[in-house]
């Protein structure tokens, strides 16, 4: 009898949890500002494909999965921002994710991600959010004898360009 009802708690609570209302049948305020919010946000350009990236993201930042699933979580998710790189990079936790990137992605990719972003790396540098993924390009590129010459390359003709 007691197990039953336990479970019958257990219900409860679970039926309770899953209501975005409160006693009274009104939406709670903050599920009306989390609503909002997904609403501004969902104006934003790229917006969809920051959303299933962050959600890739999230498993990829774990490091409990094997190499063959952390390959192919980066592999989606340059596919998922090949041509929008410059865009992305401008976002606060897009960003975070082209870090990621870079961080876990093989040479090729890393290579791929410096040339679609090599033109606007020094106005990256001066920007809040895109400065770190100019930091983990240095960091993690400087291993690569091809990606330290393009970084290189890319500092000095933009410094003898403005003389």
């Amino acid at each position: 009898m007691a197990a039953n009802e336990d479970n019958s708690q257990n219900k409860r609570k679970s039926v309770d949890l899953s209501k975005n209302t409160q006693n009274d049948g009104k939406v709670s305020s903050s599920n009306k500002k989390r609503a909002l919010m997904h609403e501004r946000q969902s104006h934003r350009r790229h917006y969809e494909e920051v959303r299933k990236a962050k959600e890739i993201w999230n498993k990829l930042r774990v490091k409990d999965a094997d190499k063959e699933e952390m390959d192919a979580m980066v592999l989606e998710l340059v596919e998922l921002f090949d041509g929008k790189m410059k865009e992305v990079v401008l976002k606060h936790d897009a960003s975070r994710i082209v870090q990621a990137l870079i961080q876990f992605g093989t040479s090729e990719q890393r290579k791929k991600i410096l040339h679609e972003l090599s033109e606007s790396i020094p106005e990256m540098s001066k920007i809040q959010y895109a400065h770190f993924v100019v930091l983990k390009l240095i960091k993690y590129c400087a291993r690569d004898e091809s990606c330290r010459r393009l970084i290189v390359k890319v500092r000095f003709f933009r410094k003898f360009r403005h003389m």
